[in-house]
This record gives structure tokens, sequence and C-alpha cells, in this order.
């Protein structure tokens, strides 16, 4: 979402500037709360999916924004996965809203997690947490493999969504027919499974 401002109540085009929220800066996309400090007209707060945030001048040209979160993770998952083949592993991955997709080698849980992919994450499995092996997705249906390092840096990368396969839905689900190494996307068209 986009955070725009006008002077004339929005009336003319040429009275609107965006302020914040999508491609502006630091500031984070999917603002769902804007207070004003008391007594100012200046100062404002936006609380978003990427945490709370302050300008000292929401009036100015130029709005600069300060992220105030310091370390508070606002994060929502949609889906996670774990190596179904390996009751041992602790490895993680989650595809989470507008956080893109996270690892965890689930060793230390105060440590950071990984971004693997940008975006909204979606659907992600780890077919071998040994071997780096994952799959992640991220909004309308675009599916990779990924390899990953033992500290989740990439090591290969290829896109794995099948060609043509119609409309996806915004978090295209997915089913896992025959097991970890196929995936079939739900689209507006059929077709036919992934082989992982």
């Amino acid at each position: 979402m986009f955070l725009w401002r006008s002077d004339r109540g929005f009336y003319l085009n040429d009275s609107v500037d965006q302020i914040g929220g999508w491609l502006y800066g630091e500031h984070h996309a999917d603002s769902h709360a804007i207070v004003f400090q008391p007594e100012s007209s200046s100062i404002a707060y936006t609380a978003s999916d990427g945490g709370v945030h302050r300008t000292m001048n929401i009036e100015a040209p130029s709005v600069t924004w300060t992220n105030l979160s310091d370390g508070l993770h606002t994060t929502q998952f949609y889906t996670v996965g774990i190596d179904d083949s390996d009751v041992t592993s602790a490895h993680i991955v989650g595809g989470t809203q507008d956080n893109g997709t996270q690892w965890t080698d689930g060793t230390d849980p105060l440590a950071d997690w990984v971004e693997v992919l940008g975006g909204d994450g979606a659907h992600c499995v780890i077919a071998d947490a040994s071997a780096g092996e994952t799959y992640v997705s991220y909004y309308r249906g675009n599916v990779y493999r990924l390899v990953l390092g033992p500290d989740g840096e990439e090591l290969q990368s290829a896109r794995i969504d099948p060609a043509g396969a119609g409309e996806y839905m915004f978090i295209t689900p997915r089913d896992r027919p025959g097991g970890a190494h196929r995936i079939l996307p739900g689209t507006s068209e059929a077709c036919g499974a992934t082989t992982m």
C-alpha cells in the first residue's frame, strides 16, 4: 500500500504526494495505523507489517521515516515447511506475509532467521535438509528450487514453476501428491505436477 498526502482533500491529482508505504525508502508497505503525537500536526507514527515508524515532519516536501522497531519482529507466517524425511532435523523454512521466506537451522532460538526469498513468501518445502535442498515460492505461483548452505546462504537457485499454468491465486495452494518430490500448484488451468 501507499501512504498519500493531499492538501486539497484529494480533490485534484496535482495536490497528492506519496509520503510513505510501498517503494518509499525504508518505510514499510501495508500500514495499518497512523497517529499523530498529541499536540503536534507534524510528528506522526505508522504501524505496519514492518513495525513502527516515526516522522518528525509529515508536512515536509520529502518525508523521512525512522524505524523505531529496534528488534521487534512483526512476522505472520502463511506456511511453514520442515524436512518430513528426517525427524532429527531442526531446519525450518516459512513463507511470511510481506517479509519474504525465512529460514533457520533451528539450533539457536535467539538467532535471527535468514531471508532466502523476498516478497510475500508462500508455500515451502525442505526436501533434504542435510543437502540444503529447499523449495520456496512467493505470490502468484513463483516457485524456486534452492540449495542452501549451512548458514542459509544461497548456493544454487532455479525457477521451476510450470510454464503456461494460467492464473494463480495470490498465495497459491499447493499439494504434494506422491511425496515431497512432487508439487501440484493450484491454478485456473489444469497443469501437471512439477517434479522437484
